[in-house]
């Protein structure tokens, strides 16, 4: 979407609200006027008419940031480019467990996994859940002790002393090697309170198809963009599961284990655009 719309040349404008299948737009569909009806209104009478839009003169971008406390103040830019200033990356670590997300590179390691389905990674799925946290104004979250560590492999931070303002489109580099011809696996990201409640911030899948079993192959994955502050005391998780309620189709075959590595050549990390 973000290439279609960097692509666009002429007079453009790009909303970008929390929520999922039309979640945000249900009341205009009922006839009842909310931000995407004004939004719509105002373009076409700016376009058509030449009536003046504030909200275009503000910014050609709209985005609303997501927060734990469900606080939804509205930021504008110019373009996308203004979104983010800066980034930061955290290298993935081996071990068991919570596995630890440092500043520099941890090669070496391997983590083996059977992927099974897991209905515990947020309430609802992709349909009720995120129609609950566009009336909640609050992310999908989950108990941290629901996400089944049997079940995909996680890293986590220390508590963050200051909030940190993702703005963009995370990155996932990893390797992975192949135990079938076709596999996927979803990336998560999750900021985790103190008391140990995980809250979504963005996820993407990534499917194989027709590899070769046994040789490895290093992704470096973009997560969807978004628009999260993570508050002082949260902590960055990130989860590589193999069966997600948001992509119910794309399962891996019976009996089949996800290999994931980190080698030399390529150490695995994850990048966020910050602001």
């Amino acid at each position: 979407m973000l290439d279609f719309y960097e692509d666009l040349e002429g007079p453009k404008r790009l909303l970008l609200q929390p929520g999922d299948h039309v979640s945000q737009e249900t009341g205009g569909l009922l006839g009842l006027k909310n931000r995407q009806l004004n939004e719509i209104y105002a373009w076409f009478d700016r376009t058509l008419k030449n009536a003046p839009d504030p909200a275009a003169q503000a910014g050609s971008i709209t985005i609303e940031p997501r927060t734990p406390w469900g606080d939804r103040s509205l930021e504008n830019y110019a373009n996308w480019q203004q979104v983010s200033t800066g980034s930061r990356r955290w290298y993935l670590g081996g071990g068991t467990g919570y596995r630890p997300l440092s500043d520099t590179p941890q090669t070496g390691w391997n983590v083996e996994y059977r992927p099974l389905l897991n209905t515990d990674d947020g309430p609802g799925g992709p349909l009720v859940g995120h129609l609950t946290e566009v009336l909640s104004r609050k992310p999908l979250n989950a108990r941290l002790s629901g996400l089944d560590r049997k079940t995909r492999a996680m890293w986590m931070t220390a508590p963050f002393a200051e909030r940190m303002k993702v703005r963009g489109a995370p990155r996932v580099r990893f390797t992975v090697t192949p135990q079938s011809a076709k596999g996927t696996v979803i990336a998560t990201l999750f900021s985790v309170s103190p008391r140990n409640v995980a809250f979504t911030i963005t996820h993407t899948p990534l499917t194989w198809r027709d590899k070769t079993v046994g040789q490895p192959l290093t992704y470096e994955l973009p997560l969807r963009p978004t628009a999260y502050d993570i508050p002082p005391g949260h902590r960055l998780l990130l989860s590589i599961a193999g069966e997600d309620l948001n992509y119910i189709l794309d399962k891996n075959p019976p009996g089949a284990r996800i290999a994931l590595s980190s080698p030399v050549s390529a150490p695995s990390f994850l990048e966020l655009p910050t602001r």
